[in-house]
């Protein structure tokens, strides 16, 4: 009986610290399930498949990047996240490995876009200067400007992709430009006699985007009105 105490005031401590979110479906014709054992935890470490997910059980809300999703009726929705995920969920490898088993779902279903220009950046390596001095140099020059073009062409391309086809052309353009931006901005780097440190990108560019429920979050939190729903791409330095 004390043990069971103590896993419930457990339980209370990890849920009024938690990050609380409410969803709606109220434009939705898709509603929520209510019963008499409404609650769910989620956990992206343990996917539904998972031997610990086995009915009924689900992962325990101790764990560190655990939510717990609770129906409030048929249109709205209470999630908890566990505050330790929520502050750093976004810059941490758990989350890029979230976002690396999504892409992984999804490939299954379609093929992801701009595969070969993922290929080039993750086989380079990228000189990433140390000092804050430095930093403000290369970005000003216009020798740099190129990365941003070419991100913003990117980041228009995937934001249109889900109205249109494919366009393989354009997608091996996009991969070629960057082989001699990244060449001719690295050159440029070594040559200034900057100190820098190198380090490997891992990207993604999957069809339809990436949701980020701490992100959108933050954007509710704001009270912003103009935002996408779901993020295009994404990338994780590890270096």
């Amino acid at each position: 009986m004390f043990e069971m105490q103590g896993i419930r005031m457990m339980h209370c401590t990890i849920w009024t610290e938690g990050v609380r979110e409410i969803i709606s479906a109220e434009d939705s014709s898709i509603k929520f399930i209510v019963s008499d054992h409404p609650i769910t935890i989620y956990n992206y470490a343990s996917p539904p498949e998972a031997r610990i997910c086995r009915y009924p059980n689900d992962p325990t809300i101790a764990l560190k990047a655990s939510q717990t999703i609770f129906p409030l009726n048929c249109n709205f929705c209470l999630i908890l996240t566990n505050l330790e995920y929520a502050k750093d969920a976004s810059t941490s490898i758990f989350r890029w490995n979230e976002i690396t088993a999504h892409r992984q779902r999804q490939a299954a279903r379609s093929s992801a876009p701009l595969y070969a220009l993922a290929q080039r950046i993750e086989s380079e390596t990228f000189a990433f200067p140390k000092g804050i001095p430095d930093i403000e140099t290369f970005a000003s020059e216009a020798t740099f400007a190129a990365y941003h073009k070419l991100m913003a062409d990117i980041f228009r391309y995937l934001c249109r992709l889900g109205d249109h086809r494919p366009k393989p052309n354009l997608e091996a353009h996009l991969a070629a430009h960057f082989a001699k931006v990244h060449s001719t901005t690295q050159t440029a780097m070594r040559k200034s006699g900057a100190d820098t440190r190198p380090a490997q990108i891992s990207c993604m560019f999957p069809l339809g985007g990436i949701q980020d429920n701490n992100v959108n979050r933050l954007l509710l939190m704001s009270s912003s009105e103009r935002h996408l729903p779901n993020v295009p791409m994404a990338f994780f330095i590890n270096g």
